[in-house]
């Protein structure tokens, strides 16, 4: 079932705290360049399903990817389908009013709930977005180990920008 259109991108905790578990559809692009909707399937809402993303405008990501884990923005072809994960579904909402689809694990994993290379092949992509309930098994933990971080790792990116990961806050609900 189709649940929405629009630009896919997550906060930035997603990526810091290595959880990959929440994202949202909005209208404009991760540089802020260019309508989005998205209609959560309540019935939906603590089930199992597999959501995944069908490409309807295709752009350059102005994303850096993750150097902690070595992934990075890729660019989709128009109509591509790029798998999200099967995952229980939740909502959350953003401050900036957005409501944010939850994919977690059934294992209880506090870090990649999702893998995070469909995110990035996805990230500032319009896409159409469907979710349908499965007995699929679920998502495995991608081939990521998380960072062990006492606190605070910081990345330099090369372009004078970093990245930061933390440690704990992986788990639970959206901070945005």
């Amino acid at each position: 079932m189709k649940v929405g259109h629009g630009i896919f991108m997550w906060g930035p905790r997603e990526r810091q705290t290595q959880r990959y578990g929440v994202f949202y559809l909005t209208a404009r692009t991760y540089d802020d360049k260019v309508s989005s909707n998205l209609d959560f399937p309540r019935a939906l809402e603590g089930r199992r399903v597999r959501v995944y993303a069908v490409v309807t405008e295709s752009r350059n990501s102005g994303h850096a990817g993750d150097r902690a884990i070595g992934v990075y923005p890729s660019r989709p072809e128009v109509g591509e389908r790029v798998e999200i994960g099967v995952g229980r579904l939740g909502e959350s909402r953003r401050a900036e009013g957005e409501v944010a689809v939850v994919l977690q694990p059934a294992d209880g994993r506090a870090h990649f709930w999702c893998d995070p290379r469909p995110w990035y092949r996805l990230h500032d992509q319009t896409v159409d977005l469907y979710v349908e309930e499965t007995n699929e098994a679920f998502s495995p933990a991608p081939p990521f180990a998380p960072i062990d971080a006492d606190g605070l790792m910081v990345f330099a990116n090369g372009d004078g920008s970093f990245q930061i990961v933390t440690s704990g806050g992986g788990g639970g609900r959206e901070g945005n």
